[in-house]
């Protein structure tokens, strides 16, 4: 089982669940992380329990760090973006490059284990969990960075797990909340989402990590998601496609388990169906019913013995050939430069102007009007981990240099025609909000003259298919201040700008 705890500190619940359980891996989240420093503390003394408890080999140490929208470690000095962005600058060397240096890092820090990359084809343009999480549509763009993103890790030595097998990309639901339903045939899996997946296999990816999402193309029963199905894991994965690594579930504390056949249930099912390891990310008291449960099922002969020694093997196989119990890895101040160099460069070059009808570049001779609007509705899923810190454009000196700026933030309701917009030379609107209304459209125009104005998506680039009579559209894949940052370069000297849509967008 891999388990969860609260704060930035040992807790009593993660001692005993690693002293007196012997529970061999954890994962760790945003609410874990405050510094590198104490992050190393922390590492170091999680494997030092083990260690003094009798635990034979070190912990499975493992975080979700997707990069972009989903970064548990943002308060470290990893900033990269996430897949959309490098999809977008589509250079597999520089997606190498971001996963060597996110490894590197995660290294130095004790973190042996990404849960990472999300290897799922983002073809549904209104899919509510994955969107910018995904490399792109593109079947091969998805596989090729994949692997590369695989290979990263592998060089500096961090385990990987792709996911969300079999597929995450083409739902409408997010299985933090429900079940997914997956309708394709099972020759369309095979030809779309699947191949990430065995092209991962083929690079020897240490494990993979399953979906709570039902495809009734391979269980006709609608009650079993991907999590739960031996018809999945076993047979699809495991038989046909012949992977022999480790098989992760996704949180079983999600909706989808815990509202449908329970937690306790939903972990002894994942584990007959073939799962290795039963991640229960967050609460002690599930974990310790989680336990419960698979003993007296193991006493009731429910759940075979063969089965839990079938993973245990699979997962001492890999701790001893991969894992040390302690790494000796601090970053240098070149290394840590570096990275930040590296950084910066590919925020850079992941901005990408969709449509440009002469707005920009926004002259630098002369001093000019500029208008920032901030439409944000914060459509922040379970997954996401974005830092919180705010910035004002205002701050910017690449702007506040060459503009007199005003600046208005929309949050509902009606919006105020600013009048004052028709004496502006740019107006800036920063917007996530993928779904606005007919009204709340007309109002934008009615306030914010269409030729005069950039519309930026702070996140999904579906959203643009919105704003298609704005004169300018950008999409920078992430509302980071960094993302936001290289945007202004890009708006200033458009050369800067050398990213391509990696989805395609409805009137376009």
């Amino acid at each position: 089982m891999m388990v969860g705890f609260d704060g930035p500190r040992i807790t009593p619940e993660v001692i005993d669940m690693v002293s007196n359980h012997k529970v061999g891996a954890i994962i760790l989240f945003t609410r874990n992380i405050e510094t590198d420093n104490q992050t190393k503390r922390l590492t170091c003394e999680l494997q030092e329990l083990a260690r003094k408890s009798g635990q034979q080999y070190p912990l499975i140490i493992a975080t979700d760090q997707e990069n972009g929208v989903v970064r548990r470690l943002h308060k470290t000095i990893l900033d990269f973006p996430g897949n959309m962005a490098l999809g977008a600058i589509n250079e597999k060397e520089t997606t190498y490059a971001v996963s060597y240096a996110t490894a590197n890092v995660m290294k130095s820090l004790g973190i042996n284990m990404n849960l990472a990359p999300v290897l799922d084809v983002n073809n549904n343009p209104e899919n509510p969990v994955i969107g910018v999480r995904s490399f792109g549509e593109s079947v091969q763009m998805a596989s090729d960075h994949g692997i590369k993103f695989i290979k990263g890790h592998q060089d500096i030595g961090v385990l990987t797990s792709g996911k969300h097998f079999p597929g995450h990309g083409n739902t409408h639901s997010d299985s933090h909340l429900k079940v997914p339903i997956v309708t394709d045939s099972y020759e369309r899996l095979k030809e779309v989402e699947l191949v990430p997946f065995k092209r991962a296999i083929e690079q020897n990816i240490d494990s993979v990590l399953i979906s709570h999402v039902h495809y009734s193309a391979i269980d006709p029963d609608a009650s079993i998601p991907a999590s739960l199905s031996e018809n999945i894991i076993t047979k699809l994965l495991r038989e046909q496609m012949g992977f022999d690594g480790l098989v992760l579930t996704d949180c079983l504390e999600m909706y989808a388990i815990s509202q449908s056949v329970g937690i306790p249930e939903g972990a002894l099912r994942a584990l007959k169906a073939g799962a290795d390891i039963l991640i229960v990310s967050h609460t002690y008291e599930e974990q310790i019913k989680v336990i419960d449960h698979l003993e007296k099922a193991v006493k009731q002969g429910e759940l075979k013995m063969e089965r839990i020694d079938e993973a245990l093997e699979r997962i001492q196989r890999v701790k001893e050939m991969r894992l040390q119990w302690a790494y000796d890895n601090n970053l240098n101040s070149e290394t840590s430069d570096n990275i930040k160099k590296l950084s910066n460069s590919t925020y850079q070059k992941a901005i990408t102007i969709v449509k440009n009808d002469g707005l920009l570049p926004i002259s630098q001779k002369n001093k000019i009007c500029l208008h920032i609007v901030w439409k944000l509705s914060n459509p922040k899923t379970f997954a996401e981990d974005m830092s919180d810190d705010s910035f004002s454009l205002k701050d910017m000196s690449a702007l506040s240099s060459i503009a007199e700026i005003t600046e208005q933030s929309i949050t509902g309701g009606e919006i105020e025609i600013n009048h004052s917009a028709n004496n502006v030379d740019v107006i800036l609107l920063f917007t996530d909000d993928i779904n606005p209304d007919e009204r709340d459209l007309a109002q934008i125009y009615a306030a914010f003259p269409p030729e005069k104005l950039v519309v930026i998506s702070i996140k999904s680039p579906y959203l643009l298919k919105n704003y298609f009579e704005a004169n300018t559209l950008v999409a920078i894949y992430e509302p980071s201040k960094n993302a936001v940052e290289a945007c202004v370069e890009a708006l200033l000297e458009t050369e800067k700008a050398k990213g391509s849509l990696p989805v395609t967008i409805e009137k376009i």
